[in-house]
């Protein structure tokens, strides 16, 4: 009596621990997927910092034609770099 309980709790335990098991994989999938967004938008603000600061210190230096009196050319490139980097906003985070 004793061993036929014992082995009803056991298939009881197997059938749970196989429920976590499965529960713990779907957990994974999600968050590797949100790992990969995040990564990417990490990406994306990381080239678009180096860009504006490219554009900033080609104002500053003049760098490629780029100089003081030429605002809105400076204006447009940095525009550019923004748009690229930014251009989604932050609406569409979901971190």
């Amino acid at each position: 009596k004793v061993r036929a309980e014992v082995k009803e709790v056991e298939a009881r335990l197997s059938i749970e621990i196989e429920k976590v098991r499965a529960e713990v994989k779907e957990v994974e999938a999600r968050l590797s997927v949100k790992i990969e967004k995040v990564k990417y938008d990490l990406l994306k603000w990381q080239i678009g910092g180096w860009v504006a600061l490219a554009a900033i210190m080609a104002k500053g230096f003049g760098w490629l034609g780029f100089y003081p009196s030429t605002a809105s050319t400076i204006e447009a490139a940095l525009g550019a770099a923004f748009s690229f980097a930014f251009g989604q906003g932050f609406a569409h985070s979901s971190v």
